[in-house]
């Protein structure tokens, strides 16, 4: 744990920018459609709650609840025990209060720890037994305060910046510091200079040295090495997709939001596409391979916001909107689609 966690020291280093533009890139014009159904799983009427986020770590499914006190839930893989165990709201050091997970794989059959970043500062460990839960801070670093998208390796701190620039995103390493990495540059003429304007997920493969970025405000998305060097760049659709800037802010109403989250294994890499203005159409989750190869498009039959995958492929498990009230986790079934 020592090894994993000494990268988030206090430290402020030296800034150097790394990265080049990718000579591959390749158009995705026809997509492979594969249809997918929903099985509900779990339904949540509640008012108070918002549910934003989703992880299923060491077989275990937990959910980070918006509004609501109880902050962070805990379920089984199924769903078929019904609670397990859950932490309630509080600034506390062994409390929880605005947490995210961090975005990282996880290989089969590995023990994972299980990381939570709160407040964009406080990194806290979670501890469970089959029917309890706990937190426990481990560090904290005060220069995080304007990243999400945190992703942990053994070496390194990976995240964005919500003021990106050209930036895609950065790294940190104790004895070196911080190390941004840049966009496409096929992208400075596509995505806006304004206010997040390079909103985008993140998710790091260390086993495989590969970084994908993908991007809110356009359909393009990006496959570093964990060094930063760019290997290849990929568009959705023939058409360059650009946002609506209003008074140097992007105008969310009236932009197409491209991507909506990204999750990996070690196998394949899934990529939520919305390519609506309100998140209405039914999701399409592109697949890749870590080398940057088009695999298939599953077509959902709802429109997701935030998911996850179990490691070994076999089940894509999303959080969408209960039409009539609430929310509702749902699963699909990825055996024979992949």
């Amino acid at each position: 744990m020592e090894k994993k966690f000494i990268i988030v020291t206090l430290l402020v280093g030296l800034l150097i920018s790394c990265g080049k533009n990718g000579t591959d890139f390749e158009t995705i014009q026809k997509e492979k459609i594969a249809p997918l159904s929903a099985q509900t799983i779990l339904t949540y009427k509640a008012d108070s709650s918002y549910f934003y986020d989703i992880q299923l770590i060491n077989g275990h499914i937990f959910l980070l609840d918006d509004q609501n006190d109880t902050v962070l839930r805990m379920y089984n893989a199924s769903f078929d025990s019904g609670l397990q165990g859950y932490i309630i709201r509080s600034r506390e050091r062994e409390g929880l209060w605005a947490p995210a997970f961090t975005k990282e794989v996880q290989l089969p059959n590995q023990e994972k720890p299980i990381i939570l970043v709160d407040q964009s500062r406080w990194f806290k460990e979670i501890f469970h037994t089959k029917n309890s839960i706990a937190c426990k801070q481990i560090q904290v670093n005060k220069e995080m305060g304007s990243s999400y998208n945190f992703n942990l390796t053994d070496t390194f701190l990976y995240a964005s910046s919500r003021y990106t620039g050209n930036k895609a995103f950065f790294y940190y390493q104790l004895d070196s510091g911080f190390y941004n990495v840049y966009q496409d540059t096929r992208l400075d003429t596509i995505l806006p200079r304004a206010d997040y304007a390079g909103t985008n997920n993140l998710c790091v493969y260390e086993a495989g040295n590969r970084v994908a970025v993908s991007y809110r405000y356009t359909n393009y998305l990006s496959f570093y090495e964990l060094d930063g060097d760019l290997l290849k760049t990929i568009r959705i659709g023939n058409q360059n997709i650009k946002a609506t800037v209003k008074q140097n802010e992007i105008n969310t109403p009236v932009s197409t939001k491209c991507f909506i989250d990204m999750y990996g294994t070690a196998k394949y890499l899934y990529c939520a596409y919305s390519g609506s203005l309100d998140f209405s159409t039914n999701t399409k989750i592109h697949v890749f391979n870590w080398k940057g190869k088009y695999i298939k498009t599953l077509q959902l039959d709802s429109p997701i916001r935030k998911f996850c995958v179990d490691p070994n492929d076999q089940r894509l498990i999303a959080i969408i909107r209960d039409p009539n009230k609430g929310q509702r986790i749902i699963q699909y079934n990825l055996d024979a689609s992949l």
